[in-house]
């Protein structure tokens, strides 16, 4: 009996499944590389493969699989040598891949195209020459309780839609923890540690990132570029430029908690956006810079900011209920030319 790949697409859906291994195991491997690539390429639809090798050398391929489970059992590291992808999954549909241990994968540590409904779970991948997890066109993939770690590119790239990442770890990737380019993508409950560049980059339509942790970035903690993006209950803490860097427009950045940025708090680049209800604390230059019209910004905190707690460098925009405080120089600043900015129910000692 195969447990349905529903069981992964969110965490009230995961309890009433059960466990990984409620089907009935079709092989369990117990040798090398080479006795669970045959045991896959004969795999059929339903089949459930356990591995308990705790050592496998080489990269494992899956092509054109259906209704495939492998199930690693605790200890089994694939080491690709530096010669071969670690994971290679292509063309798959409803393909699940749970608990492997991935190491030292070139280019990839998992390199995912095409198909639907591939699932990875609480699986790591470390060291890859380039990005961690790459997938590019496959609908619908989920990658639960997963973690990247010294990746040599990104920590995961996705290209492709309706993804879904949630409660995965990404740690010092050598350039953005996440980048997204595809629509319709979820981020939820994940950590992001450290890196080079970007922590989450979001680049498309309705994309989403809700109640992550970043910390210790380089560069921007989030990246806006595309349309419609909901940045939602994130912690944001001590990254080295801005703690959501908005381009594009008709985003909603709503109930952040956002802690000693290295530039601003947020920078707004974007048009007709939503900026409500977050705290920034501490930011190195402004707590919420403006250099964009038709944005909206609602009972938004900013305390210390090293320089402005609002600065408005153009018109056509709203703040209601907004509040700064102990700014090195202005709680607000509106430079705008023609001044079209409107005020409602503000709060800024120093203007």
């Amino acid at each position: 009996m195969r447990v349905p790949l529903a069981c992964f697409l969110g965490t009230a859906l995961l309890l009433p499944c059960g466990s990984a291994a409620a089907g009935t195991p079709a092989a369990t491997i117990t040798g090398d590389m080479a006795a669970l690539q045959a045991a896959v390429d004969s795999a059929s639809p339903g089949d459930v493969i356990q591995v308990s090798s705790p050592a496998l050398s080489g990269g494992l391929v899956l092509s054109g699989r259906s209704g495939l489970t492998i199930i690693a059992k605790k200890g089994v590291r694939i080491d690709a040598g530096g010669t071969v992808s670690g994971l290679t999954i292509s063309g798959c549909t409803d393909v699940r891949i749970i608990g492997f241990t991935i190491s030292n994968g070139l280019p990839h540590g998992a390199d995912i195209s095409g198909g639907s409904g591939v699932a990875m779970e609480k699986c790591t991948v470390i060291g890859a020459d380039d990005d961690g997890i790459l997938a590019k066109d496959t609908a619908l993939l989920v990658l639960l309780k997963c973690a990247v770690i010294d990746a040599g590119g990104d920590g995961i790239q996705l290209d492709t839609d309706g993804a879904r990442l949630e409660k995965c770890t990404v740690d010092s990737s050598a350039d953005d923890a996440v980048d997204v380019a595809g629509d319709g993508n979820v981020l939820l409950q994940c950590t992001v540690l450290g890196g080079q560049g970007a922590g989450v980059i979001l680049d498309g339509d309705a994309n989403r990132i809700e109640k992550c942790f970043l910390k210790g970035m380089e560069e921007d903690a989030v990246r806006l570029l595309g349309t419609g993006a909901t940045v939602l209950k994130n912690r944001i803490f001590l990254n080295g430029d801005d703690g959501v860097d908005a381009g594009g427009s008709g985003h909603r950045i709503e109930k952040n908690a956002i802690t000693r940025t290295g530039e601003d708090g947020i920078l707004l680049d974007c048009t007709d956006t939503d900026v409500i209800s977050n705290k920034i604390v501490r930011p190195v230059d402004d707590g919420v810079d403006v250099d964009t019209g038709g944005n909206r910004l609602t009972r938004n905190s900013v305390s210390l900011a090293g320089d402005d707690g609002f600065d408005l460098s153009v018109g056509d925009n709203a703040l209601t209920g907004n509040k700064a405080s102990k700014s090195f120089d202005k709680d607000l600043e509106d430079t705008s030319d023609p001044a079209t900015n409107t005020f409602d129910g503000n709060k800024f000692k120093i203007q």
